[in-house]
């Protein structure tokens, strides 16, 4: 046997290896690792003459073309693959110089449309495939016109494309065997599915990783009994139909989810499993996300029910004392500021006892708060404050929980100012913004001072907190305090 049949038949071996070696793995690699035997085969059945003498073009091209999913996409690689093989049994036609250099670049531009065009990890296998079809195709065209202006290099065009065949088989199953693009961008997706971020939805991530646009998830609640979707709103599965399957994903024998998707996505039971445990991780992270979500709602639920307790406390005591010791003791002042044992010591103490339950009456709760609201309140609270004070108001119906909160940050902050700040004004503005209320205390003395340092605000940040607000202050040396408090009015 001569040389040239000796590399001939080398060809068809490596094919055939190749497609062997790459033959395990799920449905898509088998489909592949197929094509690649049987153009093996094809190429040494040209031994046999004209009839099946270029019956490998049309495999190879499908092979290049149908890369990594084992099926053609788009009409532009199925008509391409189609007149491939009807070429393949026109020997004659094959023969001519014109159909030699310009069918294979037909072949190009389809294996770069399906490169370009495609969308995740299969778009790193149609590269490998433009790469490998650039390396045969290319070699083909281009020895046709080296053959055509040199008939001498005949021999050498024909070894350089034997060696380019050779080249693009071994590609092909290095990629298979060890690129992992799949499995690796699988992985890679596992991973953001294990950090709680909410970026993007995790079914955006699934679509573009399985390079399925129109893929959808739908996650499977059985306390409800129905699916949801990634927001935790109830759907109602889509049927299967033209251009669109619909998969049932289970994990160690649970339903988890349901995937509708293009048909060609379910090919590979590997990617589906793959897939199904990525949506179980998804819905483990989406039920971890309701639940501390749910959490946080019940702690602000209950801080929020917390201080209303306390408000409502301070007012049943205010209105006990008011009906009641308050009440008598003013009785008892008028009878004996109207009878003969009236006694001026005796009216005295009457009278500090009164003003003493008053005072605590106010400290549990502003009567003029409840009764007139919040201006009139901080209006009596400023009244004979030894600052002037520049009170600006511009709230109405503000809820009491609320209200207090914002009085009695109001009478902390300007107390502060009375005996630290050494201010010769202070200016107190609240306002509505957005459906909270916005307040702040503002003045220009020495300034220093600090919310966690006994002040008496850290107590009220709470308070502030726990209506969902804030509480802040700045208070620079010498350049005086700025106490702002932020809570929603709902």
């Amino acid at each position: 046997m001569s040389v040239e049949a000796l590399s001939e038949a080398f060809v068809g071996l490596v094919f055939v290896i190749c497609g062997l070696v790459s033959a395990r793995g799920g449905a898509r690699v088998r489909v592949i690792a197929l094509l690649m035997s049987v153009t093996g085969l094809a190429w040494w059945a040209g031994f046999l003459g004209d009839p099946v003498l270029f019956l490998y073009r049309g495999l190879l091209v499908h092979l290049s073309l149908s890369y990594p999913t084992g099926r053609l996409a788009g009409r532009f690689a199925r008509v391409v693959t189609g007149a491939a093989y009807a070429l393949a049994f026109l020997a004659p036609l094959n023969r001519n110089d014109v159909v030699a250099i310009t069918f294979p670049l037909i072949v190009l531009a389809a294996s770069g449309h399906t490169f370009v065009t495609a969308r995740g990890p299969v778009r790193r296998g149609r590269r490998t495939a433009f790469v490998a079809a650039l390396v045969t195709m290319g070699v083909l065209a281009l020895g046709t016109a080296v053959r055509l202006r040199d008939p001498a290099l005949e021999s050498t065009v024909a070894w350089g494309f034997d060696l380019a065949m050779v080249l693009a088989a071994l590609l092909l199953a290095a990629d298979l065997r060890w690129g992992r693009w799949s499995q690796a961008s699988l992985a890679g997706l596992a991973l953001d599915l294990g950090v709680l971020r909410g970026s993007q939805p995790v079914v955006d991530k699934l679509a573009k990783t399985l390079g399925d646009p129109q893929l959808r998830l739908f996650y499977w609640l059985p306390d409800r009994n129905g699916y949801v979707d990634e927001q935790g709103h109830a759907v109602v599965l889509p049927a299967a139909g033209p251009g669109r399957a619909v998969t049932m994903l289970e994990h160690q024998g649970r339903r988890v989810a349901a995937m509708v998707h293009d048909p060609a996505t379910a090919d590979d039971p590997e990617l589906v499993e793959s897939a199904a445990t990525l949506a179980w991780l998804a819905l483990a992270n989406v039920q971890m996300q309701a639940e501390v979500q749910t959490r946080v709602s019940e702690l602000d639920a209950s801080r929020r029910r917390i201080v209303d307790a306390v408000d409502a406390e301070r007012r049943r005591l205010d209105a006990q004392l008011e009906d009641g010791a308050q009440r008598h003791l003013s009785k008892v002042a008028d009878l004996l500021a109207a009878g003969a044992l009236a006694d001026v010591a005796v009216s005295e103490q009457l009278s500090g006892a009164q003003s003493a339950l008053h005072e605590f009456a106010v400290g549990m709760y502003p009567r003029s708060l409840t009764q007139q609201g919040l201006g009139p309140a901080l209006e009596e609270l400023v009244r004979g404050y030894p600052i002037p004070v520049d009170l600006h108001v511009k709230v109405a119906d503000v809820p009491i929980t609320v209200a207090a909160a914002a009085y009695f940050v109001c009478a902390e902050a300007l107390s502060n100012v009375g005996k630290y700040a050494k201010a010769d004004r202070v200016r107190v503005d609240i306002a509505s913004e957005v459906g909270v209320l916005v307040l702040r205390v503002v003045d220009e003395g020495v300034g220093g001072a600090n919310i966690a340092g006994g002040s008496g605000l850290s107590g009220l940040r709470d308070r502030v907190e726990a209506l969902g607000g804030t509480l802040s202050m700045d208070s620079a040396v010498g350049r005086g305090t700025r106490v702002e408090a932020v809570i929603p009015m709902a």
